[in-house]
């Protein structure tokens, strides 16, 4: 039996979220928002950051090549949760892509649909462009959500509970009560804290530091950091 061989375009998707000030936020790129503004045809992809590629790299490198352009990390997880090949070139991406290409919009693209990842930062700059919006404030989408940004969320919710993924939304130093208000924030479930204390103290991965949080109203809680070999997987 002979394999196929796919050629054409790969379009790389992602929804992008944070955890921030007790809230789930994804990021919006005010740039496609601007440029689809009045156009009663636009694709629901303000909050999406797309990527058209023929180069042999990672999911992780051109998703992080990309995001470059519009928020500052150090660190992200990637994950495909979506893949879906359509005959037509993606409104969206054709202004990023090579205009040189007279085939282009007549190739198969595969579509790989992301879910990110990332620390909010207060010390850092984000370019102007980009905004981040509360999930739970969907009007600011100006439309019903993308069903992949649905896709991301039902992955995360379910991801949450399997693996170690919630450090990925915490600074490098955290408190045991942020890291629960990760968990609760994401599952939209209130958590038991001593339970929840007890099962994160079975972790091989969180490492007391010799450290208090400052500036806080409240008495200062003890700081934890993750083990970054967790990190090597992405």
């Amino acid at each position: 039996m002979e394999c196929a061989i796919f050629r054409g375009i790969i379009s790389i998707e992602s929804v992008v979220l944070r955890y921030h000030k007790n809230e789930l936020q994804v990021l919006v790129d005010e740039r496609a928002v601007t440029q689809n503004r009045g156009n009663s045809e636009r694709e629901n992809n303000a909050f999406i950051a797309a990527q058209i590629t023929e180069q042999a790299k990672s999911l992780h490198e051109m998703v992080s090549e990309n995001l470059k352009e519009l928020i500052s990390f150090e660190k992200i997880y990637v994950e495909q949760v979506q893949t879906r090949i359509q005959s037509q070139f993606p409104k969206h991406a054709r202004d990023k892509y090579d205009n040189n290409s007279e085939n282009a919009s007549k190739q198969p693209v595969v579509i790989i649909g992301c879910c990110v990842l990332v620390a909010s930062s207060e010390n850092k700059e984000d370019h102007e462009k980009a905004k981040w919006v509360p999930i739970s404030d969907s009007d600011e989408f100006e439309t019903v959500l993308h069903p992949l940004l649905q896709e991301a969320l039902t992955f995360l919710n379910r991801k949450i509970e399997q693996d170690l993924i919630a450090f990925y939304l915490l600074p490098e130093k955290f408190s045991l009560n942020e890291l629960q208000q990760v968990y609760e924030t994401v599952t939209s479930r209130r958590l038991d804290k001593r339970n929840f204390r007890k099962k994160i103290a079975q972790l091989q991965y969180l490492t007391p530091l010799n450290e208090k949080q400052k500036n806080v109203r409240h008495k200062p809680a003890s700081l934890y950091c993750f083990n970054g070999s967790v990190f090597e997987r992405n």
